[in-house]
């Protein structure tokens, strides 16, 4: 499908090539890329990207730590699984990834906020987490298992408003560096 699909320029899927754009644009707007070590200190000096990112890095890092470090083991040692059995409550949490992170770039673009879908999100793995770590003392029933990890890979996809949050709060030059 990528094969088919994906192509390396805009103007093999009969769009303007890049240099159209770019002399379509106002002298004034395009932008001098300053060197990366400048525009780093430029991003990190921004108060507002410290909330995006410290959320991606709680969020996101919690998630990983889940279904690539401790996950299976945990499922393993605590409940007594196979690590095969136990890797199918991680892959039910990376399709809870794919599906929350399409579902909230949605929500978001329609209403055209960010900050409302970020804290739903982060509330439902608040309560996730906390339903895995706290319920029958950090043993959930099995019959809750699917629907936990479920929901704490689908309220990860928080941290995928963390990219737009990041190029939003920073000046334009700055884009890839601040996402």
């Amino acid at each position: 499908l990528c094969y088919g699909i994906v192509r390396n320029r805009p103007d093999e899927m009969g769009l303007p090539k890049i240099e159209e754009i770019d002399l379509g644009r106002k002298k004034d707007d395009l932008l001098d890329r300053p060197p990366i070590f400048k525009a780093l200190i430029k991003v990190l000096k921004n108060k507002y990207i410290w909330p995006p990112f410290l959320l991606f890095a709680g969020v996101h890092g919690a998630f990983i730590a889940l279904t690539g470090t401790w996950g299976i083991s945990y499922l393993v040692d605590v409940y007594g699984l196979t690590p095969r059995a136990a890797a199918n409550y991680t892959t039910m949490s990376v399709l809870g990834l794919g599906i929350g992170g399409f579902i909230i770039g949605r929500v978001s673009d329609y209403i055209k906020r960010r900050k409302i879908p970020t804290i739903i999100y982060t509330t439902i793995s608040l309560i996730s987490w906390g339903a895995l770590v706290f319920i029958n003392g950090g043993r959930p029933p099995q019959a809750m298992l699917y629907p936990i990890f479920f929901l704490i890979g689908f309220s990860c996809a928080a941290f995928v408003m963390c990219w737009s949050c990041g190029k939003e709060v920073n000046h334009p030059a700055f884009t890839g560096i601040s996402t």
